[in-house]
């Protein structure tokens, strides 16, 4: 009683030509880079219901962490910080044809998204470190109420990284400068490499997200 749930869809269409990630058009040795998220998005909550309930917490009571503009927010508005819409920071790039793939980050994270944008011989190598890649403090919060390593982590939220750019070494700096003209703090995560066998790994991270 008091409560509902709503729910939306939209319907587009596009014309074959214009399609990304079509088929031959990733290649090794493109980049991939990654646009922040705005916090767990809509994927994960399941887990994120339980962490709240066996910790005892309070919706309404003050976050134990910031969010990733640094405020602080009750427990429930921290968790439920909108969905960032990347439309309209990518519908520019997209029309000039700088980018070859996108990866929306949602349920299953990067290892279970970003191979649906792979040939089955190809894998992304994420060199964390370098990267700038930092684990946002809801994240941090959820791995040590948890316990999830960070692979299962990763295979879970989004972590800080809500979509995925696929680019042309050559055009990378000229969609990095477009982003950041935006106010965008653009993360450059790694590379398209070659997949060391049939049973490997399509997404390998070194370093670790901290």
């Amino acid at each position: 009683p008091g409560e509902y749930d709503l729910g939306g869809f939209s319907v587009g269409a596009v014309k074959q030509s214009d399609l990304l990630g079509q088929a031959g058009s990733v290649h090794v040795g493109d980049v991939v880079l990654g646009i922040s998220s705005s916090g767990v998005h809509s994927n994960g909550f399941s887990l994120v219901r339980k962490v709240v309930e066996r910790a005892g917490l309070d919706y309404n009571a003050p976050s134990p962490f910031l969010t990733m503009d640094g405020q602080q927010l009750s427990l429930g508005e921290a968790l439920l910080t909108p969905t960032r819409i990347y439309v309209r920071l990518l519908m520019p790039l997209i029309r000039q044809k700088l980018l070859k793939g996108l990866v929306h980050i949602t349920g299953g994270g990067l290892s279970e998204n970003i191979p649906r944008i792979l040939s089955d011989d190809q894998a992304v190598e994420i060199n964390i470190e370098s990267s700038g890649w930092k684990l946002p403090p809801v994240f941090k919060w959820l791995q040590e109420q948890t316990q999830l390593g960070d692979f299962e982590l990763t295979r879970t939220f989004n972590c800080g990284i809500g979509m995925i750019l696929i680019v042309s070494p050559d055009k990378q700096a000229e969609v990095m400068a477009a982003l950041e003209a935006e106010g965008e703090a653009v993360m450059t995560l790694g590379s398209i490499q070659a997949r060391a066998s049939a049973d490997a790994e399509q997404v390998v991270m070194n370093g670790k997200v901290s």
